[in-house]
């Protein structure tokens, strides 16, 4: 019963029990006026309630790069390459088909099942289906800026090495930006010096188009100020990496001065990526990934 419904019944009640002692038929007829009364109103919310959409509750759902590591395990001492229903195109025509999907895998034969067309499989071996390669491997010392083509990259517990090692921040606030924003920044192409694959870099250049380069040696933990980055809601430690890398991005940035700054992580600083999207990783100031794998069919 609802706050209305009681409301009706305590006045007609009250209404009732105002009525002379010597009228007890009267005082029954006013209690079944309330109490058919409030019948009613209740009968036409709970109604409503009914009859209103109701909220889809979802089960909560795992992130989709979480992992079950006994899986891990399984899939890293398997031969099989393609998951059952994983789309695979083939290196000749079968059938007058040139592609189809996994259904099954035999390990002892290293042989796929594949579903050409509804009701229509064959039998493939692992040498006669194309997998995909890479392409291209690069490296982006600087988040938002132009990235560095690699023939070949070394692996880090943050990524690639020197990857988002450096971010440009709006000096006032403290805040990474990047091309969501300032689209300009791309067209930013940095270089590391002695060379990209060296473990321990000495200077990064700045280069664009219409500017003059700018070699900036690396300053390091204690060298420099120590600013405390937002990158959307975590916390870097990183180090101010002069005031001849600010003049320059400032100039290069043109009308679109913010007092920008070029910082670098702070050696043995450790960001934690987010469970929800990447656990047990970390990064430096990439968005949220220690590593990005793309199609390059989503890059045209």
């Amino acid at each position: 019963m609802n706050s209305l419904t009681l409301v009706i019944s305590s006045l007609l009640l009250r209404a009732a029990h105002a009525s002379p002692a010597s009228s007890p038929v009267s005082i029954s007829y006013s209690v079944l006026i309330a109490t058919s009364i409030a019948l009613l109103v209740t009968a036409v919310v709970v109604k409503k309630k009914l009859s209103a959409p109701q909220e889809a509750t979802s089960p909560p759902r795992a992130c989709v790069l979480q992992c079950d590591e006994a899986q891990e395990r399984l899939a890293e001492a398997s031969t099989q390459q393609l998951p059952v229903n994983a789309a695979v195109t083939l290196k000749e025509p079968k059938n007058g088909h040139n592609s189809g999907s996994v259904r099954s895998y035999d390990g002892d034969s290293d042989t796929y099942e594949v579903e050409l067309v509804p009701n229509e499989t064959v039998a493939l071996k692992s040498s006669q289906l194309q997998f995909p390669k890479v392409s291209g491997l690069f490296v982006y010392p600087i988040e938002s800026c132009a990235g560095i083509q690699l023939d070949e990259a070394q692996l880090t517990p943050k990524g690639l090495l020197h990857d988002r090692e450096w971010v440009i921040i709006d000096g006032a606030r403290d805040k990474f930006v990047t091309q969501r924003r300032y689209p300009k920044l791309a067209l930013l192409h940095p270089k590391l010096l002695p060379s990209t694959d060296a473990a321990q870099v000495t200077s990064l250049v700045l280069t664009a188009k219409g500017m003059p380069e700018l070699e900036v040696p690396v300053v390091n933990t204690g060298e420099g100020k120590l600013r405390v980055v937002s990158v959307w809601k975590d916390k870097v430690e990183a180090v101010d990496q002069g005031d001849a890398a600010a003049e320059w991005l400032d100039t290069f940035m043109g009308e679109e001065k913010r007092g920008f700054r070029l910082v670098r992580v702070r050696d043995g600083f450790t960001r934690h990526t987010k469970p929800k999207y990447a656990p047990g990783h970390s990064t430096n100031f990439a968005d949220a990934f220690p590593f990005l794998l793309a199609l390059e069919e989503s890059l045209e």
